[in-house]
């Protein structure tokens, strides 16, 4: 049974898309483990992951909508069905469906 809380996942979602190397959201598995060692990173990064396949299979209606408005309609979507997220962590996977859709 797992004792990973809502909020750090929330927090693994920061973590795992603040990239100061490159300063794109891509995920690195090594940061991550090095962050929070190999146990509790075995644990938090699939849920990061599942996160973020989430959010770049959510239906986004185009017609007539900017990439912007497109993430923000991914953020509310993400919001309501994750609402333990923070502020933050939504706008990083937010920003992780503009990099991908660019």
């Amino acid at each position: 049974m797992s004792t990973i809380t809502d909020a750090e996942v929330s927090n693994a979602v920061v973590v795992a898309l603040t990239n100061t190397d490159t300063g794109a959201p891509i995920v690195s598995s090594q940061k991550f483990e090095d962050h929070y060692g190999p146990d509790a990173a075995s644990e938090l990064l699939p849920r990061v992951v599942a996160l973020l396949h989430e959010a770049m299979s959510i239906e986004v209606d185009w017609r007539g909508k900017s990439l912007d408005a497109g993430k923000n309609e991914v953020i509310a979507k993400m919001h309501t069905g994750h609402p333990y997220l923070s502020e933050t962590a939504l706008g990083l996977i937010g920003g992780y469906f503009s990099f991908r859709w660019r």
